[in-house]
């Protein structure tokens, strides 16, 4: 059983239990359309919004438990957050001629995805140096990468350490380029 209202409401399903109900609304006047849970004049819990551009919100995030042959509790397998962004790594630990730097991040759920480059002339890092010391988020492990230079082309291993900072394990010698990528966990 279907009920519209006088603003456009649809309720889908006649139960007294407002949790079996499904109400879309489309009376916002702004493209965007609202799917609830709960009985039309009472309390509604916001299910997903649809935009008029298409992009879709669900507060509770996105469950994968059908698809998951594992063994954890149904929490785990909910996605929260994903994000994608530039930051710029701030060159901490470079001995000299630092000149510019930028990156990019992913950050699906708890696990963050970095690479960066820095530039400049004649730069040089010192063993167990720090390429930045400004993450986007906060590193709650210790996780490794990579890095590889301009150049001669060096390459070599790098790592985070909790907290905001992306070092190197080896000296770097003087090159023009640093372009490094890691992975890493923080939190939700």
């Amino acid at each position: 059983m279907a009920i519209i209202d006088n603003k456009g409401q649809i309720q889908i399903g006649a139960h007294t239990t407002a949790a079996n109900n499904l109400t879309i609304d489309s009376s916002l006047n702004n493209g965007t359309f609202q799917i609830y849970t709960g009985n039309l004049g009472s309390a509604l819990t916001t299910v997903a919004n649809v935009s008029a551009t298409g992009s879709v919100l669900i507060p509770g995030g996105v469950s994968y438990t059908t698809a998951s042959s594992g063994t954890g509790t149904a929490t785990k397998f909910i996605q929260t957050t994903y994000e994608e962004g530039t930051w710029v790594p701030n060159g901490t630990g470079i001995t000299s001629g630092y000149t510019s730097a930028t990156g990019t991040y992913t950050k699906i759920g708890r696990l963050v995805f970095v690479t960066g480059s820095i530039s400049g002339t004649s730069m040089g890092v010192t063993a167990t140096a720090t390429f930045s010391t400004n993450l986007p988020f906060a590193s709650t492990t210790t996780a490794t990468g990579s890095f590889l230079t301009g150049g001669a082309g060096a390459s070599g291993v790098c790592y985070t350490g909790t907290g905001s900072s992306i070092n190197t394990q080896a000296a770097i010698a003087a090159t023009s380029a640093i372009y490094f990528s890691a992975t890493y966990a923080t939190t939700y």
